[in-house]
């Protein structure tokens, strides 16, 4: 786990990029942690870009538990998907590879 300094150092060299973010129109974003070992789950979070994304799930206690070096990967989720294929109850929480797999067959987009 990052000390919180460092954490706060990071988002303070990110703070021009999510004042970027900020300024587009939010939209559904797919997250996906994964370390070396594996896939660690998935999140579906309302954010601006990957940045406003990934403080949104920090936000909302979704990759706490992870340990060591994690990679995220982002990217927006198109509103006929979100509409047809993702109901409200898999959204901003963390996802399961079995709920990834099962209930939005692999990937929700």
């Amino acid at each position: 786990m990052r000390p919180v300094t460092s954490v706060a150092k990071l988002e303070r060299r990110r703070a021009p990029q999510i004042a970027q973010e900020r300024c587009r129109r939010g939209q559904w974003h797919w997250l996906s942690f994964a370390n070396r070992y594996g896939f660690l789950g998935g999140a579906i979070v309302w954010a601006h870009g990957v940045e406003t994304a990934v403080l949104r799930a920090r936000e909302l206690q979704i990759s706490r538990g992870f340990r060591g070096e994690v990679e995220i990967f982002c990217e927006p989720i198109p509103t006929r998907v979100m509409k047809a294929h993702i109901p409200a109850e898999l959204r901003n929480r963390l996802l399961s590879e079995t709920e990834v797999m099962e209930r939005l067959r692999g990937c929700p987009i």
